[in-house]
Order: C-alpha cells, then sequence, then structure tokens
C-alpha cells in the first residue's frame, strides 16, 4: 500500500507540473523552439517515476509545501494525500479502519490494473522481438555516410522486417532501426528516414519513450499521465525532425517534406517505440517546409529558461528557517507504524482518563517508581480533539495531540492547545516508550535548538556533565571542576570532532583552550584519566534528558544558551535550569 500512496503523492506533484508544461509550449509554441519544447517533459517524467529529489529555494513546489517528508534527513517528497492523518479519529478501536480498508481495495486494484499493462507491453514486447530475429540485416557498410552524418559515424544495426509497417527504433540497451521490408525496393526518401531514426538513437529518445510508457502504466488511473506522453511524443518527433533539417541541405527540404507525406497513411505500429509513422502529419509537413534554425542568442535565452524549469521543478521545496515540521517517513511498515498508533491510543486514553499509573507505564519499565511522579496529571481534565502521527522512523515518531483543557492542574493551563509526545521503540520490549509529553512551542523550540550550533552544544554538554552541587550558583570556566572541564572537551571532540578516546594529555590541553580557554589544562582525577596509560577516557555516566529551550546570540559573539534538565522517563517535568553565558574566542 506504501507503494500506492507514493505513486498517488507523485500523481499530484505531477499534475501541477504537467499543468506548468502546457502553459510553457504555448508561450515558446511558434518560436521554432522544438527541441527545448521536448525538453520541457524530463523533468515530469522524473517527477513520475522518482518521489524524491534534493531540496532548493528555487523550487515549484515551495508553493504547496504544506506536508513534506524527510526520509534519511536529505531527500524529502511533497506529501499532497497522507491516509496516516488524522490517525486517530476514535482511541477506543477501529482507529481509520474504513480508511485503511478502502485504501487497501483500492491499492489491490491499482496494482492489478498496472501488472496487467505491464504484462500486455511486455508480451507484445517480446513477441515483436522475435518476430525481428527473423528480419534481414541491412549491410550497414552502404550505409556508412549516413552514419557520419548523423551519428558521428557510429553504426547502428539496421533490419528490415515484415513485421512493422512503419520505420522504428525497437530496443533498450541495444537498440536497432527496424525498416519495413517493403523499403528493400523502394529507395525514395531511405536516407531521410534513416537520418530521422537514427537521430532518435543518438538522442536516446527510445529510452525516454519506454520510461514513459512506465510512467503512464504506473499513473494509469491519471489521464494527464496518458495526456502527458501523447504530447511529449508529438514534441519528440517534431525536435527529431528539426535535427534532420539541420543536417540537410536547404534544397532538400521538400524532399523531406514529401517523405513524411508518403509515409503519412502508414499504421503507425505502436506508441511504445520512437518511429517515423503517421504522428500529426500535416503540422510536421508544414515546420519542414517553413523550417527555419534559431539565431544563437535565442537558443542561449531558451536554454537558460530550461535551465531555469528544471531548477523550479526538479527539486523539492526547503523548509523556512525557525520553523519546525515534523517528519513522516514512507519507509516506515504498516507493522510498526500500527505499533505507535496503538501506542499513541493508549496515551491518548491516559491523558483523559488522568491515569498515572498508565502513563508510568507508558514512559518506563518501572511503573510503580514513576506513578507518583505522574500523579499532577491526575488532577488535569483534558479532551483530546485530533491526534497527528508522524512515523520519524522504525525507531521514532511523532504525535500532536490538540488538546482542550477544562481544569488545569499546575501542569497546563485551561483552555486549548496542543500537545507533542515523542514515541521511541528500543529493544527493552515491543511498546513504544513515550519519550517526552511537551507543549507544541516548546518542544519545536527545543527540536530546532538542538545541534544548532556549536554553542548550543556545548551548554548541552556542560548541563549534562555538572554535578548537581555545581549547579546550584554562578560560576566562570576557570571554576569549573577539572573533572567537568574534561568530560565536555572529550565529548566536543568525539561528536563534533569525529575523534575516539583516550584522548593524550597534550591533546586534552589544547581541547580545554579551544574550549574553555584554560591555559596548561591538567586533571590526574582518576575519573577520567589513566594514570598508567598517561590517557584521558570518557565515560557517559547517566543518562539523563537534557534540552536546550532559549538561545540569545549578539553582535559582540555573546550567547546565553538555557538548557533545561528532565528526570522523569517522560520529560513532562524539569528539573532544573542552567543558563550559560559563551564568548566567541577568534
Amino acid at each position: 500500500m506504501d507503494l500506492f500512496l507514493s505513486t498517488l503523492n507523485m500523481s499530484i506533484a505531477s499534475s501541477f507540473l504537467f499543468l506548468l508544461v502546457l502553459l510553457l509550449r504555448r508561450v515558446l509554441r511558434g518560436a521554432g523552439s522544438t527541441g527545448f519544447l521536448y525538453m520541457l517533459w524530463l523533468p515530469l517524467l522524473f517527477r513520475m517515476l522518482v518521489p524524491y529529489t534534493l531540496p532548493s529555494p528555487a523550487s515549484l513546489f515551495n508553493l504547496f509545501s504544506k506536508n513534506l517528508a524527510t526520509p534519511g534527513g536529505m531527500l524529502i517528497s511533497v506529501e499532497y494525500f497522507d491516509p496516516y492523518q488524522p490517525v486517530l479519529q476514535n482511541v477506543s478501536g477501529g482507529e481509520g479502519l474504513f480508511t485503511k480498508q478502502l485504501l487497501a481495495v483500492l491499492a489491490g486494484v491499482w496494482g492489478a490494473v498496472a501488472l496487467a499493462l505491464a504484462a500486455w507491453v511486455l508480451v507484445r514486447y517480446f513477441a515483436l522481438r522475435q518476430k525481428l530475429a527473423r528480419g534481414r540485416s541491412a549491410d550497414l557498410t552502404a550505409l556508412q555516410p549516413v552514419f557520419d552524418r548523423a551519428a558521428g559515424g557510429r553504426r547502428t544495426p539496421v533490419v528490415y522486417s515484415a513485421a512493422v509497417s512503419s520505420p522504428l527504433v525497437f530496443g533498450f540497451f541495444h537498440p536497432k532501426v527496424v525498416l519495413p521490408a517493403e523499403m528493400l525496393d523502394r529507395r525514395e526518401g531511405t536516407e531521410c528516414i534513416l537520418l530521422h531514426e537514427l537521430i532518435h538513437v543518438r538522442r536516446k529518445d527510445h529510452i525516454v519513450i519506454q520510461l514513459f510508457t512506465a510512467a503512464a502504466i504506473l499513473h494509469w488511473f491519471n489521464p494527464l499521465a496518458w495526456l502527458a506522453r501523447r504530447l511529449m511524443v508529438k514534441d519528440m518527433e517534431a525536435a527529431c525532425d528539426a535535427r534532420v533539417l539541420e543536417l540537410l541541405e536547404p534544397s532538400r527540404r521538400v524532399e523531406y517534406a514529401q517523405t513524411l507525406l508518403d509515409w503519412a497513411d502508414s499504421r503507425r505500429h505502436s506508441m511504445q517505440y520512437a518511429n517515423f509513422g503517421q504522428n500529426d502529419t500535416k503540422k510536421r509537413i508544414l515546420n519542414a517546409l517553413n523550417w527555419k534554425q534559431l539565431p544563437r542568442w535565442a537558443q542561449t535565452v531558451l536554454a537558460v529558461v530550461i535551465c531555469g524549469v528544471f531548477a523550479c521543478t526538479l527539486t523539492n521545496p526547503v523548509l523556512a528557517e525557525g520553523h519546525y515540521l515534523p517528519v513522516s517517513s514512507p519507509f516506515v511498515g504498516d507493522d510498526q507504524r500500527e505499533n505507535f498508533r496503538a501506542a499513541a491510543a493508549r496515551l491518548i486514553g491516559a491523558l483523559e482518563a488522568g491515569d498515572a499509573a498508565q502513563l508510568a507505564a507508558l514512559a518506563s519499565m518501572d511503573p510503580a517508581y514513576y506513578e507518583p511522579v505522574y500523579a499532577p496529571f491526575g488532577g488535569v481534565r483534558l479532551q483530546v480533539k485530533d491526534a497527528q502521527l508522524y512515523c520519524n522512523s522504525s525507531r521514532s515518531a511523532e504525535v500532536y495531540l490538540t488538546v482542550d483543557v477544562k481544569e488545569g492542574g499546575g501542569i497546563y493551563s485551561e483552555g486549548e492547545g496542543t500537545l507533542v509526545a515523542r514515541l521511541t521503540q528500543t529493544g527493552y520490549r515491543a511498546e513504544p516508550f513515550v519519550a517526552c509529553l511537551m507543549p507544541q512551542k516548546k518542544y519545536e523550540d527545543i527540536r530546532l535548538l538542538e545541534d544548532e550550533n556549536e554553542a548550543v552544544r556545548l551548554a548541552v554538554r556542560l548541563a549534562r556533565n555538572l554535578q548537581s552541587s555545581e549547579a546550584g550558583a554562578g560560576f566562570d570556566a576557570g571554576g569549573l571542576p577539572p573533572v567537568t572541564v574534561a568530560r565536555v572537551c572529550m565529548e566536543s571532540a568525539e561528536q563534533d570532532k569525529g575523534e575516539k578516546p583516550p584522548f593524550s594529555k597534550e591533546r586534552m590541553a589544547q581541547l580545554a583552550k579551544e574550549y574553555f580557554a584554560i591555559e596548561g589544562f591538567f586533571c590526574d582525577d582518576p575519573a577520567v584519566y589513566d594514570a598508567a596509560s598517561g590517557t584521558y577516557f570518557f565515560d557517559p555516566g547517566e543518562e539523563l534528558a537534557y534540552y536546550p529551550v532559549e538561545f540569545t546570540q549578539t553582535e559582540d559573539g555573546q550567547t546565553t544558551v538555557s538548557v533545561e534538565s528532565y528526570r522523569d522517563p517522560m520529560s513532562a517535568f524539569p528539573q532544573t535550569q542552567l543558563q550559560c553565558r559563551l564568548t566567541k574566542v577568534a
């Protein structure tokens, strides 16, 4: 079903792009730009076959960037239709059951029709291939002047066969030009036809048309896909005609037009192949008689326009600076997605019931210990009005809960708002844990600040390595315990610079000077220093949750970072807040 949903989103995106291509074709039509018109279809083909691409500020899809997906953190896809949203209309059971069943039926129908069409195309392809094997090969030596003119001397197999009624290019990786058997005794226009077909081969048009056939089969339910393929073939033939006319002497244009007219009544073998048969013959003849080569400046302008179209259509939208967007990866399987959905449903039930025991069970392997911690939730009366699930990966998910707090209990004020829960899947148990539950703004501010810059990362590491007794009052870098300085330096070197412990005394002195401006640093505490080897080692210690919640930076290089620590596994109740002021030293 994921493939069907991905295809559906690609079809919606490519439909927007198809309308743009139609507009550009109308604008550029009549400007002698047939080759450029043909190139306009290549971004559409890419969009119909590839769901992911790189982001760009120039992307046309920045206009439609409400929902984005970022699998792998680099490639992104536009999701115009997401059946998993909303995901929890009914937390008592059967969430989205009808939608899922309907989508399963539609996916089955789509898959069956696509497979049938693909089978039909493949059967016709191999049947024709078998017939062509009995064809008669042409003398390539006699055709060398045509190869020299059309393909720079490179030879392409030429076969005469009674299996085709009009000239065409057959094959994918190893193409061949196929001519009707009647052309053995018909020499008029042969050179023009061969030039036309060889240019198709040189430009890889036979590959483009096969890929467009595959795209049309994949999007068989979208009539615009079939229309796009038909119009692309017309533009491809017009572009090929223009290239032939460019190679021919002006006195032979009438001959080429006559050749088109002679083959106007021939039956087109199949739109699956690039061939010379009937295809808007009247317009092609008029173009041949009136063809004029574009001046260099016009070609340059059109090339710039095409490059701009490629930049706008081959890339996906970027996220606005300072805006957080939840991630929804298509690589999460249905079973794991259902696992996250079930955990989200249990969380909603526990919040609405104020069930501290259930909340503790969702957050920890030791619910009895943490049940008193979540007792304040018992004084809150809230209703979850909507829930959106975003499966970041098979290990994590985010749930956006739109809530209406009827009675505040010192945790959340009354009124409507949005909470965000982060779910994590570990190897400790089958059900996901709730690792975080915060108001939306606070959660998104934290996510935007995480790994924001070196100052934020340094402040979080400092907070993580401080002892509780050290964080109670103000201090400067020189007053920090040496163990804390050593741990922060080693963690920073490992995560920011890719260095691995152990660290020598000389390297530790360099790091302490770099991060804390401490000259001649040395620490002989056995918690971080091994006297026998004369090196420092790094022990992460106790794993607590530390989040940067505020970040300000002035022009003079002063940076202030506020870091909150959380001891409860759901990260719902901040325990301490450390404010760090850092100065960038050249």
